[in-house]
């Protein structure tokens, strides 16, 4: 694997460009560069969008998808969370919550109670056989993450994780 030196680096606009590996990323901008190679938010959307992908792939033969797991997972581990806690915890547009939501509840994998503190909240618990799909998702994504990202070593996933912990949730420091 190439890795640039500074000596390689091209400075655009103001940017420090990186050149692209050869036969890695493909023919991004001119002669390979790309100033997305130095982008944060760039290198996060397309980690998320790889990781997303394994996660699907792993997720489909028991019928979720990393959005569905995400559902679940937060109905079986904060019992009674509601829809809107779902929504916000997940910044996913309350209506696909919904539509998430109403899949699992048909699959019978949760219910929806009448929220405890307001009669309009509508509150979502995992089913038994929710607990059960989740646990065999739980090893299915974890089987995924590890293939996906065996670049990483034990220690680089943890600070990896301690990382995007930070910027996830930088409101929990």
């Amino acid at each position: 694997m190439h890795s640039a030196t500074i000596d390689d680096c091209i400075q655009y606009g103001g940017a420090t460009v990186v050149p692209l590996p050869a036969g890695r990323i493909g023919s991004v901008g001119k002669g390979g560069e790309s100033v997305l190679l130095d982008d944060l938010g760039f290198l996060l959307a397309r980690a998320s969008a790889v990781g997303v992908a394994a996660g699907n792939d792993s997720l489909q033969p028991l019928g979720l998808t990393v959005r569905a797991f995400a559902t679940l997972t937060l109905a079986v581990e904060h019992d009674g969370i509601t829809q809107r806690g779902i929504s916000d915890f997940l910044r996913l547009d309350p209506s696909r919550v919904v539509a998430i939501v109403d899949d699992l509840e048909n699959r019978g994998l949760v219910s929806r109670l009448v929220g405890r503190g307001d009669r309009r909240m509508k509150a979502v618990v995992a089913t038994p056989a929710g607990h059960a799909l989740f646990r065999r998702a739980v090893a299915a994504t974890r089987k995924g993450e590890r293939d996906v990202f065996q670049g990483l070593t034990p220690e680089a996933r943890t600070e990896a994780i301690r990382v995007l912990r930070r910027l996830a949730f930088p409101d929990e420091e």
